[in-house]
């Protein structure tokens, strides 16, 4: 017996309900007027994000995580609620808000429209595609869609943001979309593998454990994601909750979790000893 909890974050905004309303034509969330954000924890905080709420705290063979109501709150104090500061603006949401949170986040793109701010629907609308570049098809498809006179069934996806960027015209149709130009320098190349990681590794959190790479345990993988998001935040420049990614800390992991061998093993390795060149190349501050 227990009592397990799939966990959700959700934004609203009262000031955003006027407009949408009163621009039908416009929006996308006419239905849900306040909508600012919403995700599930694995998108925010994967530990916190399937758990047993339980008096003996613990992790049984299955490597899921359990915890009590007071650790549950504690852990949303810490980990969360700084992040919502980051929601005062258009502009603070797009300057700070860490990758990991720009999921299912066209709403935040229409709050800046609102506001006549156009340069952070942009900015916003291009750092969310940046982080899911796979995605790109998704988004030409709601450019279409908004084209064709038809509207995405959800207002939250690449999809969403496709139909917002062409009725708002956030990217000239004459010039390529900024994330499907090929990266430059070595440091855009690292921080594109890098998001490419974090998909992976996301992805192989949402599949069984029988299925994963040296049969990976949640709260391995959720390692393994803690040190790429803290690597990625240092490479983009994001404030980050965590020190310094520590010198061959993915090695470790990979060798202590028996991949090595395996495609994720080597793709870790590789941008971790990457980033440590780049890391290493900077003139010290």
């Amino acid at each position: 017996m227990g009592t397990w909890a799939t966990l959700r974050v959700t934004v609203r905004n009262k000031d955003i309900a006027p407009w949408r309303r009163n621009h039908p034509k416009d929006t996308l969330l006419a239905h849900d007027s306040d909508l600012l954000w919403t995700n599930e924890f694995i998108n925010v905080e994967k530990d916190l994000y399937f758990v047993e709420l339980v008096a003996h705290v613990g992790q049984d063979d299955s490597g899921a995580r359990r915890l009590s109501l007071v650790e549950l709150v504690d852990a949303a104090r810490g980990l969360v609620l700084p992040v919502l500061d980051h929601f005062e603006s258009p502009q603070l949401a797009a300057e700070r808000l860490p990758d990991n949170w720009l999921v299912l986040a066209a709403p935040l793109v229409e709050w800046a429209i609102s506001l006549g701010d156009q340069s952070s629907a942009r900015w916003i609308a291009e750092r969310i595609m940046r982080a899911h570049a796979h995605e790109t098809t998704v988004f030409k498809r709601g450019r279409v869609a908004y084209h064709a006179g038809e509207r995405p069934a959800l207002g939250l996806g690449e999809d969403a943001l496709g139909w917002l960027a062409a009725r708002h015209t956030l990217f000239p149709g004459t010039e390529p979309l900024p994330w499907t130009i090929p990266a430059k320098s070595a440091k855009e190349r690292l921080i594109a593998s890098g998001r490419e990681l974090i998909e992976g590794l996301r992805s192989e959190l949402r599949h069984f454990q029988e299925t994963r790479p040296g049969c990976l345990h949640d709260e391995q993988l959720g390692e393994a994601l803690d040190v790429v998001n803290s690597w990625l935040a240092e490479l983009t420049g994001q404030p980050r909750r965590s020190s310094p990614p520590k010198h061959q800390a993915l090695m470790y992991l990979v060798r202590e979790f028996g991949i090595s061998e395996t495609e994720l093993g080597r793709d870790l390795i590789a941008f971790e000893d990457a980033a440590a060149r780049l890391r290493g190349s900077q003139p010290a501050k």
